[in-house]
């Protein structure tokens, strides 16, 4: 299973940063409400698209695209986990 969380990092859309910087909880608002508006809606597919667009880049995944779904997840965790850090 694969579980990702959204962060803002400072490389998202404007409009995510605009909203960013008007709803101070975003991206970790409550669901209590499922009534989205069109604001916050758009805010928050406009971060998942940069999240998952940046977990197919070049500088994680290497030079070549992962062949199988395994792969895929095995070269992530290469480049994302600390324990394959020199420093850790």
């Amino acid at each position: 299973m694969l579980y990702i969380k959204l962060a803002a990092t400072g490389i998202e859309p404007a409009y995510v940063n605009d909203y960013l910087r008007t709803h101070t909880t975003f991206p970790d608002q409550k669901t209590n409400n499922q009534f989205f508006d069109e604001a916050q809606f758009k805010a928050y597919r406009m971060l998942g698209k940069c999240v998952v667009e940046n977990l197919f880049r070049d500088e994680l995944l290497g030079e070549t695209d992962p062949k199988t779904l395994r792969a895929w997840f095995q070269s992530l965790a290469n480049d994302l986990l600390p324990d394959n850090d020199a420093a850790f």
